[in-house]
């Protein structure tokens, strides 16, 4: 008996062919079945705690309960209308707030306005740390940028003070 007949057919059974496009499916399916069957990805792996503050200037008086109360509750911060996972606002101190005048002399003085504070938040959130760029929700954390306090109660905007990443569990 001829490995291949006349016909062209493996031991007059099949095709080569039919063989060769039959084997080229099998494995194709065989591998699409291996990516379903891989585990899902732990995405709590990987993550550290990131504690960070973020200064806003000038905020009225008549806003401080609402804050001291969002902080009470502790609120989770958002992104957009979503509330985000492991980001909390944790810790608000309230400073004196100074404003630049200019004098009639043509210098500069800092002048203590009654009705306005300074803002320091705490924030602490879960956060992947690789060779990426830090964020929270959409948000870049680097310190000296521009940064966005939302929570359900309120949304100021402010500039980032300092930053530490802690191993999670430390």
């Amino acid at each position: 008996m001829k490995l291949i007949n006349e016909k062209g057919r493996l031991f007059g059974l099949i095709n080569v062919v039919d063989l060769l496009v039959l084997l080229a499916l099998l494995v194709g399916f065989g591998a699409v079945a291996m990516s379903f069957a891989a585990p899902a990805k732990d995405t709590s792996q990987g993550k550290e705690k990131l504690v960070y503050t973020v200064r806003v200037r000038g905020i009225l008086e008549v806003a401080r309960p609402m804050i001291e109360d969002a902080l009470a509750q502790s609120l989770p911060l958002y992104m957009s209308e979503q509330p985000l996972d492991d980001a909390y606002l944790v810790h608000v101190k309230f400073e004196e707030y100074y404003q630049v005048n200019a004098t009639s002399s043509g210098g500069l003085k800092e002048v203590l306005v009654e009705d306005r504070w300074d803002a320091v938040f705490t924030m602490e959130a879960l956060v992947r740390n690789d060779d990426t760029p830090i964020q929270v929700g959409n948000q870049h954390i680097r310190v000296g940028i521009n940064h966005t306090v939302r929570t359900a109660a309120f949304e100021y905007l402010g500039s980032i003070e300092s930053l530490v990443l802690e191993e999670e569990g430390t």
